[in-house]
């Protein structure tokens, strides 16, 4: 799931870029993907970790906590125009 969640996120970035450079400027635009960027790396990282491990309930919930955090605050950023 979270291979799949990453390419569509690539996906819409790439779909999306000219749009938020338009609306939203390219110092929002940038930050955006980097800081996804960011979020991809630790995310991949951790179940990575996690997945040589032997599973954890705390373990378990924190890293989905952080995979649903990141799917509603970066994994696909509005770059359109705003209302």
């Amino acid at each position: 799931m979270l291979i799949i969640l990453i390419l569509l996120s690539i996906a819409d970035f790439v779909v999306g870029w000219k749009w938020g450079l338009r609306y939203q400027g390219a110092e929002f635009t940038h930050v955006v993907c980097g800081v996804n960027a960011l979020w991809i790396v630790f995310l991949a990282l951790s179940f990575a970790r996690a997945w040589r491990k032997p599973p954890s309930f705390r373990n378990s919930l924190f890293l989905h906590w952080m995979l649903f955090a990141w799917l509603a605050w970066y994994a696909f950023p509005y770059m359109g125009e705003l209302p």
